[in-house]
């Protein structure tokens, strides 16, 4: 889990050009805090969705145009769809029956959840089935601190620099985990994960490894291998 994974909401306050981001908003706005300009939750009432992709249509008479609106209608959102992401659409139930079949027949299952799991909720229903089929929860954080594809950006692109909007405290996650009284544990160096990795299985508890990147690391993304940024 990238440490910004729980941030890709705020897809305006993440379109940043020199330094100003959508509308002309100071990117200093968006920190470590959250986005103070151009986040999710500024428009979270004014949005419209229908639980699965594509476009949402609105017939709006013709004659509202010229009225003048007393207020803000109320707005009904089932409670299904506040659940799961616009983007996502609901499982298929034989995928899912096909799933719990794989998982009961394996020796050693192993479940990878990643930010659907925090989008969605669902943190409570995966817990519940790793205990029902006596699965050790390893959580990988791989922690760059920071928001590394805006700062690519900045650096590579705007050749200018908005540390506010890009660079975090480094937070020791494995510290945090055990004064939750679970397991945690950082790794600095590639040969010691695995080990870390065991250790963690072999707990009993549910596990955080904090494993330290570089956030000068560019992403593999076209642009920066079309740009000589990254060997392939």
């Amino acid at each position: 889990m990238p440490t910004q994974c729980g941030t890709q909401w705020d897809g305006l306050g993440h379109i940043p050009y020199g330094n100003h981001m959508w509308n002309g908003y100071d990117c200093r706005n968006v920190t470590s805090a959250g986005a103070q300009k151009c986040g999710i939750g500024k428009t979270k009432e004014r949005m419209v969705g229908r639980g699965v992709p594509g476009p949402v249509y609105l017939g709006i008479p013709a004659d509202w145009f010229g009225r003048h609106l007393a207020g803000v209608p109320d707005l009904y959102a089932e409670p299904a769809f506040r659940r799961t992401p616009a983007g996502r659409v609901a499982p298929i139930a034989r995928d899912v029956e096909r799933a719990i079949a794989l998982l009961a027949s394996a020796e050693k299952p192993v479940l990878v959840a990643g930010g659907g799991v925090i989008l969605s909720e669902a943190w409570a229903e995966l817990t519940s089935l790793a205990e029902a089929l006596n699965i050790p929860v390893v959580h990988i954080v791989m922690n760059n601190c920071s928001l590394a594809f805006e700062y690519h950006v900045q650096k590579y692109v705007h050749q200018e620099m908005c540390p506010e909007a890009s660079e975090f405290l480094d937070v020791p996650f494995g510290d945090v985990a055990r004064a939750f009284g679970a397991h945690g544990e950082r790794v600095t160096s590639a040969e010691q994960l695995i080990p870390a990795l065991r250790r963690a299985e072999e707990s009993g508890k549910p596990a955080i490894v904090d494993v330290a990147v570089s956030w000068e690391l560019p992403p593999p993304v076209t642009r920066y291998e079309a740009a000589g940024l990254r060997k392939i």
